[in-house]
């Protein structure tokens, strides 16, 4: 998720076994510590586009991580947030940061990105696909009890934190459910039998999903409006054929194509041609419109130089119109 709301939930798991004497300095540890794993961005080469595809959400986010990175993070912050608590202890300190780092990967988990919580006993990028990667009905209350912890010097308003944040999240995930469910009517009205079938939360919100699913080699889209009480509606949208690796690089030994079995992996197999170009191959998992073919991002393939690296091409372009379409469907219209 963003870094603001990583911070705040890191702080919020540190509060939950902070002394009232240091508050201040959990929370902080906490914060710092619940941002770290994101420093895997720094990891990227001017020569080879997917080393950053491939390690963001990388070993820094796995659960076996979990107490090295926490020991960096305290080596590093410890002698400064002291001040705020001069009796606290090296291991108070540790485990301020250890609870801070632990709550990043399971929070990004939640959402449809994909984490490798697993590494290295496996590659898979974990994605439970619960809560858009910025939603402030989640942030926001979380910050506000932060607040009250440190102005009432308590932990309690950590715990009630935690408390909201999992509640909310067992909201959410009702709501994924409920989206999965009618996505699958949707596909069994028309006659499809899914391979597989994912609800991904649209930006900022619970409501509207976007709807994917692979049947007969192909990815169908739809967005699909669950609201809080009364019937759910579709937004149809259309589909675009699969593309494998190998069609774009016949030579398997190509860097072409090693490139692009990384994004294939990256993208959890979703790969589509781009529109306009049939040589940019886009990850159909995003779009600014839940029900959209404009994918966010993509690789631009040279099949003519099969052993140059393939380039990375973004293309996020919220315009008026199409955030006004997305408001519409926000209130169903």
């Amino acid at each position: 998720m963003d870094p603001v709301t990583q911070g705040a939930l890191g702080s919020v798991f540190a509060l939950c076994k902070a002394q009232k004497k240091e508050i201040t300095a959990a929370i902080w540890l906490g914060a710092l510590s619940g941002m770290a794993p994101d420093l895997d961005i720094l990891i990227r080469s001017s020569e080879d586009p997917m080393v950053y595809f491939e390690f963001h959400r990388h070993f820094t986010h796995s659960l076996i991580f979990i107490p090295l990175g926490a020991f960096i993070c305290h080596f590093v912050l410890f002698r400064f947030f002291k001040r705020f608590a001069p009796n606290m202890s090296w291991k108070s300190g540790y485990l301020y940061c250890l609870l801070g780092y632990a709550s990043h990967g399971i929070l990004d988990a939640c959402t449809s990105y994909g984490t490798m919580l697993l590494w290295p006993f496996s590659e898979a990028r974990i994605a439970w696909d619960v809560v858009s990667i910025i939603d402030p009905a989640f942030t926001l209350p979380i910050i506000a009890m932060i607040v009250l912890a440190r102005w009432k010097q308590t932990a309690r308003w950590g715990i009630a934190a935690l408390a909201f944040a999992i509640v909310f999240m067992g909201f959410a995930h009702t709501q994924h459910q409920r989206a999965i469910s009618r996505l699958e009517n949707l596909a069994e009205s028309r006659g499809h039998s899914p391979i597989r079938v994912h609800a991904k939360p649209s930006f900022a919100n619970m409501i509207v999903y976007r709807g994917l699913y692979e049947y007969d080699g192909s990815f169908y889209v739809d967005a699909i409006r669950i609201p809080f009480w009364g019937e759910s509606k579709i937004y149809e949208g259309s589909s675009k054929m699969r593309v494998l690796p190998e069609e774009i690089y016949p030579d398997t030994t190509s860097q072409g194509y090693k490139d692009l079995k990384k994004f294939e992996w990256f993208s959890n197999g979703f790969l589509v041609r781009d529109d306009k170009n049939p040589l940019l191959i886009n990850d159909f998992r995003y779009s600014m419109l839940p029900n959209s073919t404009q994918e966010l991002w993509g690789v631009l393939c040279d099949p003519d130089l099969p052993d140059a690296h393939v380039q990375s091409i973004f293309q996020r372009n919220m315009n008026p119109q199409t955030l006004d379409t997305f408001k519409k469907m926000l209130r169903g219209n």
